[in-house]
């Protein structure tokens, strides 16, 4: 769980080239920030959300999965994967949470 930004006080601001990076891409991005207001008790967040992971088995990574196979073999493996980076990157990117929130997240062992 990551916090939510709060609706009622965040801003909008374009993301640094760093930021872009972080976020692997080349145009111009508007991201979100937190601000504060008596809303969110000046902490410019209200609530969590949900940063998710998806892998769908088939025959063959059920196979590899019994086989002992390691995560990144499995990674490799997978035909329908939906990595966690990309949950992050997609929560920024619509202003549900602000990418200081979701750095850990972003990491380079994440860009694999």
């Amino acid at each position: 769980l990551v916090r939510r930004l709060c609706l009622a006080c965040c801003k909008p601001r374009e993301a640094t080239e760093q930021e872009r990076s972080l976020l692997q891409s080349v145009d111009s991005v508007v991201i979100q920030e937190p601000v504060g207001c008596p809303l969110c008790m000046g902490t410019g967040y209200r609530g969590r959300i949900g940063i998710y992971e998806g892998l769908w088995l088939d025959l063959e990574l059920a196979t590899a999965i019994a086989a002992g196979s390691t995560e990144r073999e499995l990674g490799v493996l997978a035909k329908e994967r939906y990595r966690l980076v990309d949950d992050v990157r997609e929560k920024v990117l619509s202003g549900k949470t602000s990418l200081n929130e979701v750095r850990r997240y972003l990491s380079e062992d994440f860009k694999r």
